[in-house]
């Protein structure tokens, strides 16, 4: 019987986009996924002082963007309100709860060039592999896979469209009433229309 083999895709997701999208798509196909779990992080270590959308709100965009699709599931499990998220301590948790699965990691290849800045890089390789996929700009020195023992054999090359959308561009499009169609999904779109989502009112750092 062919193991399972779960795909794992964090984030802070604000908002979810077009981009995210097109890269689990290529994943679940190019690595074989019967699955991707969705994990919105509440506080991203490397992103501890910057401002987010609110965690309800978040979820709800992502439950928009996927919609319609069996295999992409939306899990809470990683919004920790009170500490950091930590990639190692999520991995343990799903470890523990799929034992019999093959777990992969998927980032983009510009955090795999940070990867050895990560907390406990050996131990998230020891219960992961990495779904890597191309983003633009994205050169990876040598040293890289010299500074982390065993990364080079846990990274899964993916083969992804190379867009050039990130959440920072999203929201000054946004607030200065830029057309951001074709970016981001139309239902997660009318979303932010009806919040008023990232203007100078937006619900920034509210409660779930």
């Amino acid at each position: 019987m062919k193991q399972r083999r779960i795909g794992l895709l964090g984030g802070t997701f604000d908002p979810i986009h077009i981009g995210h999208l097109v890269m689990a798509d290529r994943a679940r196909e190019q690595l074989d996924l019967d699955q991707i779990i969705f994990l919105p992080a509440g506080v991203p270590p490397h992103k501890q002082h910057e401002q987010h959308t609110s965690v309800r709100h978040r979820l709800a965009m992502l439950d928009l963007a996927l919609n319609g699709r069996h295999e992409f599931v939306l899990s809470d499990r990683d919004i920790r309100p009170d500490r950091p998220s930590y990639t190692v301590e999520l991995l343990r948790e799903f470890r523990h709860d799929h034992p019999e699965s093959e777990l992969v990691f998927i980032i983009g290849g510009d955090s795999l060039r940070d990867f050895p800045t990560w907390h406990d890089p050996e131990g998230i390789i020891s219960l992961a592999r990495l779904g890597v996929a191309d983003r633009p700009g994205a050169t990876i020195p040598d040293d890289v896979f010299k500074k982390v023992p065993g990364l080079k054999a846990a990274v899964m090359p993916i083969e992804s469209p190379l867009l050039d959308i990130s959440g920072t561009d999203l929201r000054t499009r946004i607030a200065n009433g830029s057309s951001v169609h074709y970016l981001i999904p139309e239902a997660v779109i009318g979303y932010i229309r009806l919040h008023s989502l990232y203007r100078e009112s937006s619900p920034l750092l509210g409660s779930r």
